[in-house]
């Protein structure tokens, strides 16, 4: 199970509205990593990333070596898990690792989607949703102790990537729909 994730400080934001927001994003972060390292042991690997901020606020949940979180350590740590979690982004948006796990055809659990994804990427079929550490954690277990569940979420989320995210499907979508807008066929 992996989760790597970043705190945000939120002095260094210039909307303040939002400071609250990002308070609270830290903190779930933050929550949910505590609660996977003390339910899940070794099989769970993760933090977030190491900075000053984080260091400040969050010593107990950074990672262990500021190297892990840069993006050729993170892909190569991202092949060895079957199973990890995403969490929101700023303004609800879904987080890129999101993208980056079906594309590595993980088996993902995630909070809920707050943006409308294309094509047939749902809740039981390619993640699973949670709200809070409990949920977390009753998602992540069904998922370590389920192979065929696990199993069958990898195998929707190849196929969406297949259908939906590789660049070359990704274009060739993006042509049919503008051709049918302009009433020509491809």
């Amino acid at each position: 199970v992996l989760f790597m994730a970043r705190a945000w400080d939120p002095g260094n934001v210039p909307d303040k509205s939002q400071k609250a927001i990002i308070e609270e994003i830290n903190e779930t972060r933050a929550d949910s990593i505590r609660i996977l390292r003390r339910e899940f042991g070794e099989m769970f690997f993760g933090g977030l990333a190491r900075d000053e901020f984080s260091q400040k606020y969050f010593n107990d949940v950074v990672l262990p070596d500021h190297n892990l979180s840069n993006k050729q350590n993170y892909l190569e740590l991202l092949r060895e898990f079957p199973i990890c979690i995403a969490t929101k982004g700023l303004n609800n948006s879904n987080g890129w690792k999101l993208a980056e796990y079906v594309a590595f055809s993980k088996a993902i659990v995630t909070e809920p989607l707050c943006f409308r994804v294309t094509g047939d990427f749902g809740n039981e079929t390619n993640y699973l949703e949670f709200t809070n550490t409990s949920e977390l954690v009753d998602a992540v277990s069904r998922l370590v102790d389920s192979s065929e569940l696990r199993k069958s979420i990898m195998e929707n989320n190849y196929k969406y990537y297949q259908n939906y995210v590789r660049p070359d499907a990704l274009v060739l979508k993006t042509l049919r729909t503008v051709a049918d807008e302009c009433g020509f066929s491809i």
